[in-house]
């Protein structure tokens, strides 16, 4: 059952190139220009001071009806590296560590891991899903692909079903991606990231939410992510709930591989998954 936990959890965060698309209108000029880009400018500042974080994490995912929970740790370094452990009776049992140049998926129980690099995977590229799309996204902060959070107005359109509570944005440039971003009013912080695929003949999706924001350093930190993959055989929900959170970054930023773990291919273990 941890293993099958495992599995669903790191094909909904390698999947994360995807979910919806509503009808737009142009920021126009003035006050509601203003708005949205002091919205904008609020949503990246609030992580400043924190560079790197720690938390104690609890994962619980329901599919096919069934709920399954465990426990385990999350650890960030800013540009860096984002690290997930999950463990079992205190035992580390899987670990998701994804860095710059690759990402590392590694099973203890089987003693067996994937390790990748961005480019080797061509519906990671196609998306722009990178190492700075997937910080921003752990992060809880607006994103473009490709460029991370070096955004500006310019690079979103307002939604037609914004209102006075929340601020819903879509990347102007959506090439096979649709992306949006739903931030509340007036602190600007992220509610919900949606993709959907494109290019796809089905309509795959994911949408990602924030809530239960913690303060951390003066900064803001989301205390529960919730992630809901659609358009599969099997629908999936995955709840992160956070707690314990501080700034530190006393820990080793890059995981050793035992001689004694066998390496396998992203296609086998994408190929199990979706059989499960």
């Amino acid at each position: 059952m941890k293993k099958k936990l495992l599995n669903y959890i790191v094909f909904v965060f390698i999947l994360a190139s995807l979910a919806a698309c509503r009808s737009t209108k142009s920021v126009q000029q003035g006050r509601e220009k203003d708005n949205v880009a002091e919205l904008i400018d609020k949503n990246l500042k609030a992580r400043e001071g924190l560079n790197a974080l720690s938390a104690k994490l609890n994962v619980t995912l329901l599919s096919d009806g069934k709920e399954l929970s465990v426990g385990g740790t999350l650890r960030m370094k800013r540009d860096d590296v984002i690290q997930i452990s999950l463990s079992a009776f205190f035992v580390e049992v899987a670990r998701l560590e994804i860095t710059p140049d690759y990402i590392l998926v590694l099973d203890r129980l089987g003693k067996q891991y994937v390790k990748t690099t961005y480019r080797e995977q061509a519906f990671l590229e196609r998306a722009g899903l990178d190492f700075k799309t997937l910080q921003a996204l752990f992060w809880g902060r607006l994103f473009v692909p490709g460029r991370g959070e070096d955004v500006s107005l310019s690079d979103f359109v307002l939604l037609s079903d914004s209102s006075d509570d929340q601020l819903i944005l879509q990347l102007q440039d959506l090439k096979h991606t649709g992306l949006s971003f739903t931030l509340g009013r007036p602190e600007g912080e992220t509610r919900r990231v949606e993709f959907t695929d494109t290019k796809s003949s089905g309509s795959l999706g994911l949408s990602w939410d924030y809530n239960n924001y913690k303060t951390v350093d003066k900064a803001t930190f989301p205390g529960q992510m919730v992630l809901q993959l659609n358009g599969m055989e099997r629908p999936m929900k995955a709840t992160l709930s956070f707690s314990s959170l501080k700034q530190d970054d006393n820990w080793a930023g890059r995981t050793q591989i035992s001689s004694k773990y066998k390496q396998v291919s992203v296609d086998l273990l994408l190929k199990r998954l979706l059989k499960l």
